[in-house]
């Protein structure tokens, strides 16, 4: 049987190509490059979409302010708290976080009752009472 490939010779000008690239140092560099871009990226991401979740929850419509800040904060929770993450009402987990976070009865504070008519009603709080329900639904 007679073989009528072409041959093809590359000769030596290849035959090192991938370790002299590797040794002469452009390889970890070029990686490194890499590895940074790809974490730049993640990061940027993250960023990002903590601005974007930042900017949804400061509008000038407070019941919307509210509602998605207590949601924001209730995914964390119900991680962190079974009992929390069985509760659907924003009224229940008021009032189970201030049982376990207020020396104060949670009815004396009036939180909850200020927070449902700034939330599903037309009342307008004041800075002031704004200010006190976000401090409750951080802590």
């Amino acid at each position: 049987m007679i073989d009528d490939s072409p041959q093809i010779q590359l000769g030596e000008a290849f035959s090192n190509f991938g370790t002299e690239l590797i040794s002469s140092g452009v390889m970890p560099v070029a990686a490194l490059v890499v590895a940074v871009a790809i974490i730049l990226f993640f990061a940027g991401k993250r960023v990002y979409l903590s601005i974007l979740r930042y900017r949804s929850w400061h509008t000038e419509d407070v019941a919307k302010n509210l509602l998605i800040y207590l949601e924001i904060r209730s995914r964390r929770w119900e991680k962190k708290d079974a009992a929390y993450a069985g509760l659907v009402m924003p009224g229940e987990r008021l009032h189970y976080l201030a049982a376990r976070d207020s020396e104060l009865p949670f009815e004396e504070t009036g939180v909850e009752e200020l927070f449902e008519r700034c939330c599903f009603s037309s009342y307008k709080p004041t800075p002031e009472e704004y200010k006190k329900l976000l401090n409750w639904i951080k802590n």
